[in-house]
């Protein structure tokens, strides 16, 4: 009897073990459910590898929740500029450079910041796949993202990709942000763009390349406007963005933006509408046209 109470004891032992360990697995997400590409701003894409290298490490260390990371200490300016202009996650984890690479301060203690970590990546990933819409054409996902931003914006005083990706929330910075990350995430080359208005302020305007051309977007004035059901900012020329009043443009890194010239989309600044069927977009132009343009 005494041997038969000792086994079902040891068992429960086990059960309550195992079950501990499942909820602290739960609570503290593994690193590696983080699945995200550690993408950034493609105005930087001339930095040597082993400053890419290196910012990647950094961003590997602030997923697993890491002290530091030990680089020469000659490229840990340019890792840095990578690192706030392009890692959303950055919000949650300040660096500081010293003599042997860069050291770490987290804002959440370890089991709250994989938390965060994790809701982020899993949060992207699924609208990434909105965005793809069970096709690989990288156009219609830069459209599909592009409506999502817009569908999506809710103004607010802060400039964290960070926040408009997990609550909704941004200005005309974090949402630029957000299309720019979403369209990197799938390896669509996107630039952070500032210009100055001709009515006075900054503007945040976003650069992508789709099928070897450059094209401008405006997710915050097109959000403004009509919650991205026009198209009337998508795929602009510089024309466009200087008609718009906007002038002396430069990117995050103070060099020129590219030339922005094709005429691809030019029937969106006309649209009353849009959709995507057949593999082509159709624009509204009034309530008996539409044109259509190629995808």
């Amino acid at each position: 009897m005494k041997k038969t109470v000792c086994i079902i004891l040891s068992l429960l032992l086990a059960v309550t073990v195992l079950s501990s360990c499942s909820k602290k697995e739960k609570e503290a997400p593994e690193p590696s459910d983080y699945a995200l590409k550690f993408s950034f701003d493609s105005a930087y894409s001339g930095f040597d590898e082993s400053v890419v290298s290196a910012y990647e490490a950094l961003c590997t260390a602030v997923v697993n929740y890491e002290e530091s990371v030990r680089m020469n200490p000659g490229i840990t300016g340019d890792v840095m500029q990578l690192y706030e202009t392009s890692f959303p996650l950055h919000v949650l984890a300040t660096g500081v450079e010293n003599a042997e690479g860069i050291v770490l301060t987290y804002q959440y203690e370890k089991e709250e910041h994989l938390q965060r970590v994790k809701a982020f990546s899993d949060t992207v990933k699924e609208i990434v796949t909105q965005c793809y819409a069970g096709t690989l054409n990288k156009t219609v996902y830069t459209l599909n993202a592009y409506s999502y931003v817009c569908e999506h914006y809710s103004e607010a005083d802060n400039s964290s990709v960070y926040d408009a990706v997990m609550n909704s929330t941004g200005n005309q910075y974090a949402y630029s942000g957000m299309f720019e990350y979403l369209l990197q995430q799938a390896d669509i080359p996107a630039y952070h763009v500032i210009g100055i208005s001709d009515f006075g302020g900054d503007v945040a305007l976003s650069q992508a390349e789709l099928d070897g051309e450059i094209y401008y977007f405006d997710v915050a004035f097109e959000a403004a406007t009509s919650k991205g059901k026009l198209l009337r900012y998508f795929g602009m020329t510089i024309d466009d963005v200087t008609a718009q009043g906007v002038s002396k443009m430069s990117y995050t890194n103070r060099n020129d933006p590219k030339s922005a010239t094709d005429l691809r989309f030019d029937t969106c600044r006309r649209s009353t509408g849009w959709e995507i069927a057949d593999g082509k977009l159709l624009v509204s132009v009034d309530a008996e046209t539409a044109v259509e343009i190629a995808l």
